[in-house]
């Protein structure tokens, strides 16, 4: 999961502290208010984190495209 502004140390300490391991499980702490509670968190914290939330799954898209994930020649190379 790729969250801006959620680096491995904020992450680490969501999985520990709050269980957090999905983007679900993200959006309901956020929405509870819970991660407030934590050290280091506060209410900007939460708006920020919701408003990641929203560009990620805006671009998140259920199809798969091969050209984002690997490198395609841009030429067919038979002749």
């Amino acid at each position: 999961m790729e969250i801006r502004g959620l680096g491995a140390k904020k992450m680490k300490k969501l999985a520990d502290e709050l269980e957090i391991k999905t983007i679900s499980d993200l959006k309901d702490a956020v929405s509870t208010h819970r991660l407030r509670r934590l050290e280091g968190f506060g209410e900007k914290s939460e708006e920020n984190i919701a408003r990641a939330i929203e560009n990620y799954e805006k671009k998140a898209t259920p199809e798969f495209h091969l050209e984002k994930h690997f490198r395609l020649p841009k030429k067919s190379y038979l002749p």
